[in-house]
């Protein structure tokens, strides 16, 4: 996805809500969706061999869906448009902020982390005491500049090819469940976390709608492992963005 100098960063979309997620549930934040995303390109790839099997299993894809893959290989639908629908340079992101934090997220959003610390994205918000979120699906580097600062947290949902040292940075690690979710594989992927890092099974849901027989997967799973946390997706039972 395209810098463009004079216009500024690639945006799919921004929009002022609660986290419903993770950690900061309940938190006011600016979204920043950020345009681009390679694991979707390599899913999609993976998903045209075999079209005939995953049309039976997944259905016709809606428009502006896309095919992604999670960390052990599992494909689910996706629905969230990552194309570019505007230019927004950083003066005008961070005025457009008046809460103390800024998620950015896509996509993948650390695609741009190079144009964001170059344009001072980072300066701008840290300067105003706003934390920034990056919620990343772990598989492209953290830039060096920004990492163990505690003005930066980092929400990682491992995807398919994620980076190992991804998941030590991580301050909490996000594990999509349904019904193929192995939790063997996972605590495979938790030996390289840190210690203080918080653990979500997130069950996957429709785009309106709770799947309770995916909520009834995470939970059965919590009885194993009791410091494994839900995520509820607090944001759609109430029906916020």
């Amino acid at each position: 996805m395209p810098i463009d100098i004079n216009r500024g960063l690639p945006i799919a979309e921004t929009f002022h809500s609660i986290q419903g997620e993770g950690t900061y549930v309940g938190t006011p934040m600016h979204f920043i969706r950020l345009a681009g995303c390679p694991v979707g390109k390599a899913a999609n790839a993976e998903y045209a061999k075999d079209l005939d099997h995953n049309m039976e299993k997944f259905g016709v894809l809606l428009q502006g869906q896309s095919m992604c893959r999670t960390w052990d290989g599992r494909m689910f639908n996706c629905d969230t448009d990552f194309s570019c629908h505007t230019y927004k340079t950083v003066d005008e992101l961070i005025g457009e902020t008046w809460e103390r934090h800024i998620c950015l997220t896509g996509g993948e959003p650390l695609i741009h982390q190079k144009a964001l610390i170059e344009q001072g994205f980072f300066q701008q918000a840290f300067a105003k005491r706003i934390q920034i979120h990056i919620e990343t699906s772990g598989t492209i580097e953290l830039d060096h500049r920004l990492t163990h600062d505690n003005r930066v947290w980092i929400a990682v949902a491992p995807k398919w090819n994620f980076l190992s040292n991804m998941i030590r940075l991580a301050n909490e690690i996000k594990f999509l469940v349904d019904e193929d979710f192995k939790t063997t594989k996972a605590c495979e992927i938790l030996a390289w976390a840190h210690p203080d890092a918080t653990i979500w099974l997130s069950p996957i849901n429709g785009e309106k709608e709770v799947n309770q027989e995916n909520v009834a997967i995470a939970r059965k799973i919590q009885d194993s492992y009791p410091t494994w946390r839900l995520s509820a997706q607090f944001h759609k039972l109430l029906n916020l963005r």
